[in-house]
C-alpha cells in the first residue's frame, strides 16, 4: 500500500477524481498537513460549509490559533478557496508580512484533499504550502505549531556519516559561493538586492562567509563586539535569502604586513624576517616563500607565547573562535565553522623547498639545487630565481605529479600539526556551540593534488573534510592548457581522504576563473561534472555583486539540494541544458526531493519528467526548484529547458 505523503501539486494531478464529482463530496472538515519546499511545516483544518459556500481555515501558530473566514467554489475538478485578510491577523504569524488574501486550490483524490495554499511570506510576498489531508471530526485547530515563517530555512543541518541531513531526514547537498571582503569591514558588501539576485541566478543554498581573526581580536584578548554583531546580522540576512552559512576564519599569507587580512599584526611573530623580493608579474602564491609567512605559521604550530599576555598563539586563536561561536550559537542558519583557510608550512617549508628543487629538472639545469641549499643555509636571494623557475616548472602532467609526490611528506607532517590545533579549537567552539559541524581544511597544496595527511582530531563529534580544488596554473593567473587530469587527480584524493576520515566532503573553494583562463567555460563545466560525479558539496570562489551573468553563471549547475532517500547519480549536460537525477526514495521521508534550477541555466523556464518510479513532480518557477514526491523505490527525473 502506498504510504501517504505530505504533499501534492495541482499542475501534476491530472489523474485525480473526474469533474463529475459532486460538491457534497468535499463538504465538511479536513485536517491538512502541509510543507513548503524549505521544510517549514504547518497543520491546519479547512472547513467547507454548504451554506453560502463559506470556508473556514484554522491554523495554529505557536501556542495560538488563527482563524480565517472566506469562501469556496467548485470549478471543474478543483476546489478553490479564498480568505481575505481579517483584522488582527497582521503580526499574528510571527513575523510574516500581511497579504491581501490567502488562496487555496485543491482536488479530491482517493478520499484525500490535496493541493496548495498561497499565504504570506516574510519578504512581503507569498509562499506556497503544499497540503494533503483527510476528513476530520471537528473544526478545532490541530495539534502542532507552524514552524516560523513559510519561507525560512527551518532547523539545523546535522552530519550523519558522510552526508548532511535536514530535520525531515533528507540528504542535503550544499552548493554555493564564497562571500567576503579582505579589507575592513571584513564582511561582504552585498545588499539584500545583491543577495536576491545571487539566489535567483545561481540556485545556491550555501555561502562560505569569510571573516578575519584581526577583526575578531584586534588587540590581545580584546574582542570587537560590534564586528561580531555585524557578523550575526550578516548570517541572518544570508539565511533570509535561502543560504546556509559556513563561517570561515580566512587567511592568505598569514596576515599582517604580508596580506593585510587574516591574523592581526600582534600575532605576527616573525615580522622581523627579511621580506621576499619577487620578480614583476610573479603569481601571488609565490609570496608563501617569504620567511615571514612560514615563520609566523611555525609560531602558531609551536604555540609560541604572545609577549603581551604570555598565552600561546593557539590559545588566542581558540579563544577568538570561541567568541565567534558564542555569538552565533543561536543562529540556525550556520551550517558549521571552517577553522582555518589553507594552513601552511612552518619549519617544514625548508624541507619542502629542498624536495621541490631535487624533483624539478628545470631547477637542477640552472644549478638550482646548489642555490637552494645556499638559500636555506645562508639566507641568500635564491627565492627570486626559484620564483621565476616555478612559473613553468610543472606544466607537464607527469612532472606535476612527480613534484606533488615530492611535497607529500612535509605536507602531511604540517597537516598533522594542523589536526592537533583543530582539536583544541574545536573543543573550545563546542563548549559554546555544542555539536555544530566543524570543517577541517588541509593545506592549499592538497587543493592542487598533493596527497593530504589530515587526521581526525579525537573527541570532535561532527567533522567535515573541506579541501579546496584548483587547477594550479589557472589559479596562479595562467591560461588553462585543456588538461583536466591535474584537477581530477586532486579530487580523487579528496574523495578517498574523506572516506578515510568518515566525513562528508565539502570543497570549500573551486573555480577562481578569470578572463585569461583560456577556455573558462569548458574548465567550469568539466570541473563541475567531476564534483557531480563525486556527489561533493562545493562553494565557488568567489561572488561579487553583479557577477551573476559572468563566469559564475558557468559554474552553477542544477543539483539535488535535498534528497528524500539515497542519491545514486546526477549529471548535467550544459550543451542541451539537461539535468538527470536518480535516487532511491525512502518511504519514511515525507518531504519532497528538491532539485535546484539556476536561472542562468534555464532563463526561459524548465520542465521536469519522471523517467522511472512512481512520483509526482512540479516545477516551481518562482522558487527556482523542481519538487518531487515519491512513495519509495528507484526514481529518475530529467529536467530540460521549456523553451
Amino acid at each position: 500500500m502506498r504510504r501517504p505523503v505530505a504533499f501534492s501539486l495541482p499542475a501534476l494531478l491530472l489523474a485525480l477524481a473526474a469533474s463529475s464529482a459532486r460538491a457534497s463530496d468535499v463538504e465538511g472538515v479536513w485536517a491538512l498537513r502541509g510543507w513548503t519546499w524549505t521544510l517549514s511545516r504547518q497543520e491546519a483544518t479547512l472547513e467547507l460549509l454548504p451554506d453560502a459556500a463559506r470556508a473556514r481555515r484554522v491554523v495554529r501558530v505557536g501556542g495560538r490559533a488563527v482563524t480565517l473566514d472566506g469562501r469556496w467554489e467548485r470549478r471543474g475538478d478543483e476546489v478553490l478557496v479564498r480568505f481575505p485578510r481579517p483584522a488582527g491577523l497582521v503580526g499574528a504569524l510571527a513575523g510574516v508580512a500581511p497579504a491581501a488574501e490567502w488562496t487555496g486550490r485543491y482536488r479530491l483524490r482517493d478520499g484525500e484533499l490535496v493541493g496548495r495554499c498561497q499565504q504570506p511570506s516574510a519578504s512581503g510576498g507569498t509562499a506556497t504550502v503544499h497540503e494533503r489531508g483527510r476528513r476530520a471530526g471537528s473544526a478545532a485547530a490541530p495539534a502542532g505549531p507552524v514552524v516560523r515563517t513559510p519561507a525560512a530555512l527551518e532547523g539545523r543541518l546535522r552530519v550523519d556519516g558522510a552526508r548532511f541531513v535536514d530535520p525531515a531526514g533528507r540528504a542535503v547537498l550544499l552548493r554555493g559561493v564564497n562571500l567576503g571582503l579582505k579589507r575592513a569591514p571584513f564582511l561582504p558588501p552585498h545588499t539584500d538586492a545583491d543577495l536576491a539576485a545571487l539566489a535567483r541566478a545561481t540556485g545556491a543554498n550555501v555561502a562560505r562567509l569569510t571573516i578575519a581573526w584581526r577583526a575578531v581580536e584586534p588587540a590581545p584578548l580584546r574582542y570587537d563586539d560590534a564586528y561580531l554583531d555585524a557578523l550575526a546580522d550578516t548570517v541572518r540576512r544570508l539565511r533570509a535569502h535561502g543560504l546556509h552559512v559556513l563561517v570561515d576564519m580566512h587567511q592568505d599569507l598569514w596576515g599582517g604586513a604580508m596580506a593585510g587580512h587574516g591574523a592581526p599584526d600582534w600575532a605576527t611573530l616573525a615580522a622581523d624576517a627579511r621580506p621576499l623580493p619577487l620578480p614583476d608579474g610573479a603569481p601571488w602564491q609565490l609570496r608563501y616563500l617569504d620567511r615571514r609567512v612560514w615563520g609566523s605559521f611555525e609560531a602558531l604550530w609551536s604555540d609560541a607565547p604572545v609577549p603581551a599576555t604570555g598565552l600561546g598563539l593557539q590559545e588566542h586563536y581558540a579563544r577568538a573562535w570561541a567568541r565567534v561561536a558564542r555569538r552565533l550559537a543561536a543562529e540556525d542558519g550556520v551550517v558549521g565553522y571552517d577553522l582555518m583557510n589553507e594552513p601552511f608550512f612552518g619549519a617544514e617549508a625548508r624541507e619542502a623547498l629542498v624536495r621541490l628543487g631535487l624533483a624539478g629538472a628545470p631547477l637542477a639545469a640552472r644549478g638550482g639545487v646548489t642555490a637552494l641549499v645556499r638559500s636555506v643555509v645562508r639566507r641568500t636571494s635564491f627565492e627570486e630565481e626559484l620564483a621565476a623557475a616555478l612559473v613553468g616548472l610543472a606544466q607537464a602532467p607527469d612532472r606535476f605529479e612527480r613534484l606533488s609526490q615530492a611535497l607529500a611528506a612535509p605536507t602531511q607532517r604540517v597537516e598533522r600539526r594542523a589536526s592537533a590545533l583543530y582539536g583544541r579549537v574545536g573543543a573550545a567552539i563546542h563548549r559554546e556551540d555544542p555539536d555544530r559541524p566543524l570543517f577541517l581544511e588541509p593545506t592549499g597544496l592538497a587543493g592542487v593534488g598533493v596527497a593530504p595527511g589530515l587526521v581526525r582530531p579525537p573527541g570532535l563529534r561532527a567533522v567535515v573534510y573541506a579541501p579546496h580544488l584548483y587547477d594550479a596554473f589557472v589559479d596562479s593567473g595562467q591560461a588553462w592548457d585543456g588538461d583536466l587530469r591535474r584537477t581530477a587527480r586532486a579530487l580523487a584524493r579528496h574523495v578517498e581522504h574523506a572516506r578515510r576520515l568518515g566525513a562528508p566532503l565539502f570543497v570549500g573553494e573551486w573555480g577562481n576563473l578569470h578572463a585569461s583562463s583560456g577556455d573558462a567555460a569548458r574548465l567550469a563545466h568539466e570541473t563541475g561534472a567531476l564534483l557531480d560525479d563525486a556527489q561533493a558539496g562545493a562553494a565557488y570562489w568567489e561572488h561579487r555583486p553583479g557577477d551573476e551573468a559572468g563566469l559564475l553563471a558557468l559554474a552553477m549547475r542544477p543539483y539535488p539540494a535535498r534528497v528524500s532517500g539515497r542519491l545514486v547519480r546526477f549529471a548535467f549536460d550544459p550543451a542541451a541544458r539537461r539535468a538527470e537525477v536518480e535516487w532511491v526514495a525512502d518511504p519514511a521521508v515525507a518531504a519532497p526531493t528538491v532539485i535546484a534550477l539556476p536561472r542562468g541555466c534555464y532563463p526561459g523556464g524548465a520542465r521536469a519528467t519522471v523517467r522511472a518510479g512512481r512520483a509526482e513532480v512540479e516545477v516551481d518557477e518562482a522558487l527556482g526548484v523542481v519538487l518531487v514526491w515519491a512513495a519509495g523505490g528507484d526514481v529518475a527525473v530529467t529536467v530540460e529547458p521549456r523553451d
